[in-house]
């Protein structure tokens, strides 16, 4: 059972550093640069995504 926690665990980890991390770094960027509406507006959320290889919903 220990073993399929870490497993379980050590998934959650790769998920957030190949997907979510990415997307919120470019995000941030475009927030600091470009100000918080550009950033939160939905083209620039398509555009990160596409960066970062994922499907927009």
């Amino acid at each position: 059972m220990k073993v399929a926690f870490c497993w379980l665990n050590g998934g959650l980890v790769l998920m957030i550093a190949t997907r979510l991390l990415p997307t919120g770094l470019i995000q941030f960027h475009a927030s600091v640069s470009k100000g918080l509406w550009y950033a939160a507006a939905t083209p620039s959320r398509r555009t990160c995504c596409r960066r970062c290889g994922a499907h927009p919903q």
